[in-house]
């Protein structure tokens, strides 16, 4: 499994990488990569080969903070 996390060093636009540097100071499984996406072109690289990935980014929308959203392959 790939965790990515999208989006950029500055602002709010960095929740995606702090989640990614969080995660890689903790003892995860094996198997589980973890990866910071710096432009949306990079994304459909960084899924090939993927069974399954949690993508971590900062949206504007009508959910409450923490939302989870599961989309298929087909919906991103």
């Amino acid at each position: 499994m790939r965790i990515i996390g999208i989006g950029s060093p500055f602002g709010a636009d960095r929740l995606g990488w702090l989640v990614i540097d969080a995660l890689q100071a903790a003892a995860l499984p094996p198997g589980i990569e973890l990866v910071h996406c710096r432009q949306p072109i990079e994304l459909p690289g960084l899924l090939t080969g993927c069974r399954r990935a949690i993508l971590v980014d900062a949206l504007i929308g009508g959910h409450p903070p923490g939302s989870l959203h599961r989309l298929g392959y087909s919906e991103l």
